[in-house]
């Protein structure tokens, strides 16, 4: 598998810890950073859209924001799950860790794939490969000791891809559950500890719930809606919004008819 290495801008280099660990070197100020270029400008970008009245339209912004740069929003579920599977990752709940060069392995063997799969160069594996490995180190190793839990490889891809929120609450589910399936507290709480990195609200779990409840969404929201509040942000956001507008224009002008109208075209 080939290693990653985007080209960078002039005066950069990048070079690697001895476990592996990137980091780049701006040879005109003779100074280092674990951060790409590109993840800089990113951070910055997310940075500028604090200001942003609602959180909710904040949140999905800076999401957005990340699934472009990084080029995630690309990728097919099916992609991850089938290089996962091909780098000896089974599908389920696993424990353990990865390191450094391993992650950087299975990230790009995913843009790779999902490059041959769609038959399309629009994504760059390249760059894309080292945002994807810089975000998920700054997410989940911010001290870089050079080990990533495996859950929360498939949770961070997973959350970001481009399948439907249905589908990755599904999938989320079957990876955290036990042979039985069913995921109980234990379970949940340590998903909850692979997404509290990401600053999302977790909620109490039931003792036990079934694999049955993940074909409603309201049921998939008591596993941990850490899960639900990160998936759902960047497609229903603007749903709820459009909602409260639309309601304080039908009572102003209350025309028959309008409400459904306006309904429809925003398929609420």
């Amino acid at each position: 598998m080939p290693g990653i290495s985007s080209k960078l801008p002039d005066g950069w280099e990048r070079s690697e810890t001895t476990n592996g660990i990137p980091y780049y070197i701006n040879h005109e100020t003779e100074r280092t950073q674990w951060d790409h270029p590109e993840m800089v400008i990113l951070m910055e970008e997310i940075e500028s859209l604090g200001n942003i009245k609602y959180a909710a339209y904040r949140t999905a912004m800076k999401l957005r924001a990340i699934q472009k740069k990084t080029q995630v929003y690309m990728v097919d579920l099916r992609v991850i799950k089938a290089s996962l599977k091909e780098e000896g990752i089974k599908d389920g709940y696993v424990e353990g860790n990865l390191s450094v060069p391993e992650l950087t392995r299975i990230i790009t063997a995913i843009f790779i794939n999902q490059t041959g799969a769609s038959r399309t160069n629009s994504v760059d594996v390249s760059l894309a490969s080292e945002l994807v490995l810089n975000w998920i180190l700054n997410l989940y190793d911010p001290g870089r000791m050079g080990f990533v839990p495996i859950l929360s490889l498939k949770v961070a891809l997973s959350v970001m891809c481009s399948e439907k929120v249905q589908e990755k609450y599904r999938y989320l589910f079957s990876q955290l559950c036990h042979n039985q399936g069913f995921l109980d507290r234990k379970s949940g709480s340590q998903c909850g500890a692979c997404c509290k990195k990401t600053a999302l609200k977790r909620v109490s779990i039931p003792e036990r719930v079934s694999a049955e409840g993940v074909h409603r969404m309201d049921d998939c929201r008591t596993t941990d809606d850490c899960v639900a509040s990160h998936t759902s942000q960047i497609s229903c956001v603007r749903d709820s919004e459009a909602r409260v507008k639309m309601q304080r224009v039908c009572k102003m002008y209350p025309i028959v008819g309008f409400r459904y109208r306006l309904l429809k075209m925003l398929q609420l």
